[in-house]
């Protein structure tokens, strides 16, 4: 009988370590996206003031946070990026199968890979979608630890898209997150939108390319 309940205990505190692990894990900086390379002239990027002049479609209203259920870290185990979330990323991303130096200066392989890439390296497709299931799972982790609301896996796959885009750093204190764990989902799905800027000249131009990046992040986010 002993025996039984030390294994159980074992058990156990396996358990709440491997939560802990997953709650605290880092988010991660950008592979090497433009947008992440130019974070240091965007001290304020997320501000109305940088919103796209057209106005986005209103955001249907959001069902409303349940009160009555405290949130627990592990039930965002279950909860990964979706394969939309996921095609999202490739599409903007690119894919490149040999080694190439990103925006940041950076050697990049892949769909933006950057651990252990060095010039003259080559790796298949196959190769490349296992190393962006790498980053994602590190991104995953790193935006678990900074919500406070429950997600869905599309709330989850539009921030990961977002968050391997701008970086962990930018991401972290954006009024996307932000604005989720105050239980405001419409207002950040909106704050999508404010990162659609580019380096041009030495100003900060909005990017046709990122609007539509951060549409599609916005309706995923939306998507129920």
């Amino acid at each position: 009988m002993r025996e039984i309940l030390w294994a159980a205990l074992i058990v156990l505190a396996g358990t709440f370590g491997f939560v802990a692990w997953k709650v605290n894990a880092p988010l991660p900086e950008s592979p090497g996206s433009v947008v992440a390379s130019q974070k240091e002239l965007q001290s304020e990027p997320d501000v109305p003031a940088e919103a796209v002049d057209q106005a986005p479609e209103p955001a249907p209203e959001q069902p409303a946070l349940d009160q009555s259920k405290e949130f627990n870290p592990q039930d965002l185990l279950g909860v990964h990026t979706t394969q939309t979330g996921i095609s999202i990323i490739k599409e903007f991303e690119g894919l490149r199968l040999d080694a190439y130096v990103g925006p940041g200066g950076k050697w990049l392989i892949g769909y933006g890979h950057a651990q252990g890439v060095k010039s003259g390296m080559s790796i298949t497709e196959a190769e490349a979608d296992d190393l962006l299931r790498q980053d994602l799972v590190a991104f995953e982790n790193g935006i678990k630890q900074k919500v406070r609301v429950p997600i869905n896996e599309h709330e989850l796959g539009a921030m990961t898209s977002l968050a391997y885009n701008i970086g962990g750093s930018a991401f972290s204190s954006s009024s996307v997150i932000r604005e989720l764990n105050a239980g405001n989902r419409t207002a950040a799905a909106d704050a999508f939108l404010l990162w659609n800027k580019i380096s041009s000249g030495g100003k900060l131009v909005v990017s046709d390319h990122l609007m539509e990046r951060r549409q599609k992040e916005r309706a995923l986010f939306l998507a129920r």
